[in-house]
């Protein structure tokens, strides 16, 4: 098991103390990664702006950035510098 997953499986296990509600990231990251498994979002699409899914789920950029911090960890999705965050390739419907 490589050492991301090792830190994710760690952080993922820490947030299931945090009751669900209460963490809107894990909300928008888990209505993401079905977005991608359901065929909805293909490898390369590009996501919403930070400060779209912000607006759109009422929440701050924090938590959409921790949100894509999760789809990351997940690897469900990659960041490119001033471009913005894309699906992963090959994650789609697994």
């Amino acid at each position: 098991m490589s050492r991301r997953a090792v830190v994710s499986e760690l952080l993922d296990h820490y947030y299931r103390c945090v009751p669900y509600e209460q963490a809107e990231y894990r909300r928008i990251a888990d209505e993401v990664t079905a977005r991608i498994r359901s065929g909805e979002l293909k490898a390369h699409d590009k996501l919403p702006s930070t400060a779209e899914l912000a607006e759109q789920y009422h929440v701050s950029t924090a938590t959409v950035n921790r949100a894509f911090g999760l789809l990351h960890d997940r690897e469900l999705v990659y960041g490119k510098q001033g471009k913005g965050v894309f699906v992963a390739e090959g994650k789609a419907n697994k």
